[in-house]
């Protein structure tokens, strides 16, 4: 499933790309390219030319404020890329929000052509709820609050992001029927007061102050040290 643009040619009929014959009496290269006969259509044009019954009501999952329910216009068209000796058939879903028609969605999958409507309605509504994942994880398990110079340090601590998403996803599955409003912010503040928390004394305190500011010391001094190695060697060259 991937989102395209209200201007993305479609066609209706299969354009079955040719290599045009060469003329006998003419001159220069032998045609190379692929051509059809056939006339490509927008995605919006083809939309707006549909009857107004054609559009389907579905409900595609559950939000934070009730059912999302939105209307569907779906269709089988083919796509050539213009290179290819041949067309390729798709699912098209153009999806408009019930109360506001004018926002629209165009989408394209090569998905099996038994596919239920509603499955593919679904699966173009996917990226709601990726977008939705990717909220929790910067509000409630700091996703984006990291400060490392290498990969291994961002990997590790997206790994852990990940397994506290897990753990509030598991938490909420279990509680689905006895707390179905239960949200990722609730679980992380059960968590907060819940959880044993150690007390540091003063000692231990300035002790890790202490070596924050020997790594800062040892990476000022690094950097002007390779600083001044590179003005040396342009010097030199």
């Amino acid at each position: 499933m991937v989102d395209v643009h209200s201007d993305q040619h479609i066609f209706l009929i299969d354009p079955h790309p040719f290599i045009p014959v060469a003329k006998q009496d003419s001159r220069g290269r032998k045609p190379s390219r692929y051509v059809t006969d056939a006339t490509p259509i927008e995605v919006k044009n083809w939309a707006t030319q549909q009857i107004n019954e054609a559009w389907q009501r579905l409900s595609i999952g559950d939000g934070s404020k009730g059912k999302i329910d939105v209307e569907i216009l779906h269709g089988r068209v083919w796509l050539w890329d213009k290179t290819e000796s041949r067309a390729r058939y798709w699912h098209l879903l153009v999806r408009r929000e019930v109360k506001n028609h004018d926002e629209i969605k165009y989408s394209l999958s090569n998905a099996p052509e038994n596919t239920l409507l509603l499955n593919l309605a679904k699966m173009q509504a996917q990226r709601y709820w990726i977008e939705r994942s990717f909220e929790h994880a910067k509000s409630e398990c700091g996703m984006a609050e990291y400060q490392v110079r290498k990969w291994q340090g961002w990997h590790h601590h997206m790994a852990l992001v990940l397994m506290a998403m897990l753990c509030m996803l598991e938490e909420r599955i279990y509680n689905e029927v006895e707390t179905p409003l239960l949200s990722c912010f609730d679980i992380r503040q059960i968590l907060v007061s819940t959880l044993p928390r150690r007390n540091l004394d003063l000692d231990e305190v300035i002790l890790q102050i202490e070596k924050r500011h020997k790594k800062r010391e040892d990476a000022s001094r690094t950097a002007t040290k390779l600083k001044g190695a590179s003005g040396r060697n342009f010097e030199s060259g």
